[in-house]
């Protein structure tokens, strides 16, 4: 039910003529998790925003060059900051290591955790990523 719908949430920003391929990872061991919390959880790597942090590790392993198009990511973020890569549809006509993406968001710095009743919970994020010539463009 949870691979479900991750992939609704995915599929939700797909545009419709687009080819999409998702793959969905069972390393991200957790019981529950939520999709909406009182405070959702934040990237600040010392003060870098996600955009910033992406392209430069995107960059550092030539990961999308010369590519166009848009990304969606489920990143679990832990109660602990910690995050996993869940799943990732590739909305591009190109092919991308899928590989290589989940080994970055699984290497990223922590997050401040979401909360629910000022508890820190796992929290299922979604990153859709809009790609310009094999930058990552800021909505």
């Amino acid at each position: 039910m949870k691979n479900f719908l991750i992939t609704l949430f995915l599929l939700i920003g797909a545009k419709s003529f687009a080819q999409v391929s998702i793959e969905n990872f069972n390393d991200c061991k957790v019981e529950t998790f939520y999709a909406v919390a009182d405070d959702r959880p934040e990237f600040d790597n010392s003060g870098q925003d996600i955009y910033d942090y992406l392209n430069q590790k995107f960059s550092d392993t030539k990961l999308l060059k010369g590519i166009d198009g848009s990304i969606s990511i489920g990143i679990l973020i832990f109660n602990n900051g910690k995050t996993c890569c869940k799943s990732i549809a590739n909305m591009t006509e190109s092919e991308i290591d899928s590989e290589a993406i989940r080994k970055i968001i699984n290497e990223m710095p922590d997050w401040s955790p979401a909360k629910s009743n000022e508890k820190a919970v796992t929290f299922l994020y979604t990153l859709s990523l809009k790609i310009e010539g094999g930058r990552v463009i800021k909505k």
